[in-house]
């Protein structure tokens, strides 16, 4: 479970951008994170990353993946070579942690995309890529940050689909932040931060 106690963030002086949040989020629960640019939904996502310094109580029990608005790839690295890095972390075997990155990509249609480098890539394509990035590490929790922010139309829809159901079928769970207009019944938990 991902616990958050009294959660309090500042910035510069006295800027309170979150103050005494409270969420707890247990494994395969899907929870929505809505609201305006610059009312915290990223410095929520950051602090329970522990990308940023907080004073409340942060518990994130299992592994993580932050899927972030910008992709993380490595410029002198290709796709692929980025995308096999976690594989030194985590206790699987090659051949098998390789063939779910090529099933992936393909059921994101980027599997071209697998040996070019970053800049080679579109942006709604380096999207798409990044989705893989964080998914194919089966994490326990997964929290993304507008994760589809470059992709519009009927592959936004097919894309979002495909997060909501892979969650589901891994009994992952997960902290959707966006702004879009999403439909609020594919989440067990809604939060709007104003």
């Amino acid at each position: 479970m991902i616990i958050i106690k009294n959660l309090n963030k500042k910035y510069k002086k006295d800027e309170l951008v979150l103050k005494d949040f409270n969420l707890n989020v247990k494994k395969n629960e899907r929870v929505l994170v809505k609201g305006n640019s610059g009312v915290g939904k990223t410095t929520l996502l950051k602090c329970i990353a522990g990308l940023e310094d907080y004073d409340g109580e942060i518990t994130v029990d299992g592994s993580l993946a932050y899927i972030f608005q910008e992709n993380r790839f490595m410029p002198w690295l290709t796709i692929k070579q980025c995308l096999m890095l976690p594989l030194k972390m985590k206790n699987m075997d090659t051949k098998q942690y390789e063939d779910s990155i090529i099933k992936m990509c393909k059921d994101l249609e980027v599997y071209e995309h697998l040996d070019k480098y970053p800049e080679e890539v579109s942006g709604g394509q380096l999207q798409r890529l990044s989705l893989v990035q964080g998914l194919v590490i089966e994490p326990d929790y997964i929290i993304m940050d507008e994760p589809l922010k470059s992709v519009e139309g009927p592959l936004y829809t097919k894309l979002y689909q495909y997060i909501l159901n892979w969650s589901k079928n891994n009994k992952v769970g997960l902290i959707y932040v966006t702004h879009e207009q999403v439909n609020e019944k594919d989440f067990d938990n809604i939060i709007n931060m104003t």
